[in-house]
């Protein structure tokens, strides 16, 4: 025999088959020698384990797939469970803080210039989640936190956000190193640490989508009462520049105890 590998056809003893480095393979001889009933006996056999097997197979699959549906499912309903959770209670914390606040101003105290800040940003995030929003950022829930030194508000709404700064009575966006407070480039190097890596550059994808995807405002408390006790919020637009613009909106009513009523859900305009 010539060469590692070889293929002779021929017939031995009557079994046909292929050989291989002189080596015949003998089952497929023997195949043909078996009875027909012997072989249909054990094809029958196969077809029976194949199907039984596949048959298990596909039951723990489905088992298996099912289990971990409804683990995954479970887990994404306790995650969202727990969100929610935690918001309704920095929700409440917040509202007692308003109520701290404004019982106090009733009796003619004098706010920090800190707590100033701390009762508009509450004031500003019970707003917004009235609109329907979710804050994304770190919220404060006293008048004793310490408060942001960057973007006050993050919010959302079906993939659409709001970022905010909250102002009380006279104070105004200022002048910053890295430009205007509330400019596109003071916000962009402040988002990453207002809500995460993530979520800063998903803001940022659906600014590049979509400008409209993002709303820049100052939201505002006017602490000035009218002649029934009442004071008012509202917002006002900020242009890239970090420049109010468009129109100021009037957005709620606040009585003597902080609580806070819609004045609408739609923007109507008064005087700056």
């Amino acid at each position: 025999m010539n060469g590692l590998f070889h293929e002779v056809s021929g017939h031995q003893d009557g079994i046909e088959g292929t050989e291989k480095n002189g080596l015949t393979n003998p089952q497929e001889g023997r195949a043909e020698r078996m009875p027909s009933s012997v072989l249909e006996s054990l094809e029958g056999r196969a077809e029976k384990m194949d199907s039984s097997v596949l048959a298990s197979l596909e039951g723990h699959t489905e088992k298996m797939n099912s289990s971990v549906l409804a683990s995954l499912e479970g887990y994404t309903e306790k995650k969202e469970v727990q969100i929610n959770d935690v918001d309704e209670v920095k929700n409440e914390m917040q509202k007692a803080a308003i109520k701290e606040a404004f019982e106090r101003l009733a009796r003619g105290e004098q706010l920090t210039t800190a707590e100033k800040g701390n009762l508009c940003e509450m004031m500003m995030d019970r707003y917004y989640v009235s609109m329907g929003y979710r804050p994304l950022h770190d919220r404060v829930t006293s008048l004793d936190d310490k408060g942001h030194q960057g973007i006050d508000g993050v919010y959302e709404k079906d993939g659409k956000f709001v970022i905010a700064d909250a102002k009380f009575g006279t104070a105004t966006l200022s002048d910053t190193q890295d430009g205007k407070q509330m400019s596109e480039s003071w916000i962009d190097k402040r988002l990453d640490e207002a809500v995460g890596k993530e979520k800063a550059d998903e803001i940022r994808n659906a600014y590049e989508e979509a400008s409209e995807n993002i709303t820049t405002e100052v939201y505002h408390y006017d602490p000035e009462t009218d002649g029934e006790g009442s004071t008012y919020t509202d917002t006002h637009p900020v242009d890239e520049d970090g420049e109010k613009c468009g129109e100021r909106v009037r957005v709620e009513r606040c009585d003597n105890s902080g609580e806070a009523v819609l004045i609408t859900t739609e923007r109507r305009s008064i005087d700056a």
